[in-house]
């Protein structure tokens, strides 16, 4: 993202730093479970294996200490996801998208979303990508190209539909 006041990183899990896996743990607590009011464990035990972006706004890129996570999503390989209405249940997913409350509107997600999408071309070529979407970002999610598959579904108390991208 040249030219952006926000650096996006792409990082296993053992190479966050105990301030970013918190910020990491805070936002996603902050967003799905305390905004959305859905009590659910958000910390599945399936982070160790998935490759975590993180879009921080910082002056100094060079101290990780010193960033303001401000987006963040994961990768979930294909070992990993599962999509029961796919003819190759084992796709690589996005999961756990989000931009704090204080940033929304200002096109991050699609950024996120675009710089994902492009990980998972790279990492797994001519695989379908996989993303569970609460309904409401359908329309969202199917101007980056994802394809509704089968009928929503209730997820923790929030209404999901499966969608691909070939």
């Amino acid at each position: 993202m040249k030219n952006s006041p926000y650096h996006v990183t792409l990082q296993t899990f053992t190479e966050l730093t105990n301030h970013q896996l918190l910020q990491i743990l805070q936002a996603r607590c902050q967003v799905f479970i305390i905004e959305q009011q859905c009590i659910y464990q958000d910390i599945d035990g399936i982070d160790p294996q998935c490759l975590h972006i993180s879009m921080v706004s910082s002056a100094d890129t060079s101290d990780t200490n010193n960033h303001n996570l401000v987006a963040y999503c994961r990768i979930i390989p294909p070992a990993l996801s599962t999509l029961s209405t796919s003819p190759n249940p084992v796709i690589p997913a996005i999961g756990r998208v989000l931009v704090t409350a204080e940033h929304r509107g200002q096109g991050l997600a699609r950024k996120l979303m675009q710089y994902a999408i492009d990980v998972c071309q790279r990492l797994y070529p001519n695989q379908p990508i996989y993303i569970s979407a609460q309904t409401y970002l359908t329309d969202f999610y199917q101007s980056l190209g994802f394809v509704v598959q089968g009928k929503p579904y209730d997820e923790d108390g929030i209404e999901h539909i499966d969608m691909l991208l070939d």
